[in-house]
């Protein structure tokens, strides 16, 4: 896959989260909100101080934050962030948070892997000449597109993935939207990966959308996300 493709790919996956939702406080009990409560991963770098004041879990270079969804529609969606003086006033741990999220967000989100030049096509644009029609590159997110990249933790998905591809492969983080996986017999250099992130991540991807800097790679055999060095 050519940058160019890569950077188009990015310039169409801006963030559709179009309002904050009301702060989760004395309006609403834990058992208002618990079938709404979802995660999302997010980046660590730039969301530090935020992190102080709530539950969240390390995800390599990356971490695992807890939402709550407030309205879905056309436009979008529309959710709040978990803090730990919510879980104080409702009086519930971490653990209950955490349990919920991991039973809602594959329901809320369902997931959704589509491959790269079938979005193209579907769009009605063009294929660079050479561009082989097979090309192993996927799309995974969840149906509507928003918070996607939370789906490389639902069970199975990468798992799905790889059997889509026919082999390992790499994960490039587009955004907190989406991750592309790309065929490890297509990368000759990982080295290369990193490059197309970072120069997407300066020119394309807006600071609300950043999820990382990183390349990971999927061991089938291991069933395991690493990340790549550099």
């Amino acid at each position: 896959m050519k940058y160019e493709e890569f950077k188009a790919f990015m310039k169409r996956s801006q963030s559709r989260e179009y309002m904050t939702a009301p702060k989760p406080e004395k309006d609403l009990s834990f058992e208002d909100i618990r079938a709404r409560v979802f995660y999302r991963v997010d980046s660590y770098k730039g969301n530090e101080s935020k992190l102080m004041h709530c539950p969240y879990i390390p995800f390599h270079d990356m971490v695992i934050t807890f939402r709550w969804l407030f309205e879905e529609n056309e436009e979008g969606i529309c959710s709040a962030l978990i803090e730990n003086r919510h879980m104080e006033y409702w009086g519930i741990s971490e653990e209950e948070v955490i349990r919920q999220a991991v039973l809602n967000t594959p329901k809320l989100f369902p997931y959704k892997q589509t491959a790269l030049v079938k979005m193209m096509s579907d769009m009605g644009e063009d294929f660079p000449e050479g561009f082989p029609a097979d090309f192993p590159i996927q799309i995974l997110t969840n149906e509507i597109g928003i918070n996607g990249a939370s789906v490389v933790l639902y069970e199975g998905v990468l798992g799905k993935a790889f059997h889509e591809i026919g082999e390992d492969f790499y994960l490039l983080p587009s955004s907190i939207h989406e991750m592309l996986a790309i065929g490890e017999s297509f990368v000759y250099d990982p080295r290369d990966l990193y490059e197309m992130v970072k120069e997407a991540n300066d020119t394309v991807v807006t600071e609300k959308d950043y999820l990382s800097g990183s390349v990971y790679f999927y061991d089938h055999a291991k069933d395991r996300m690493i990340l790549v060095p550099k």
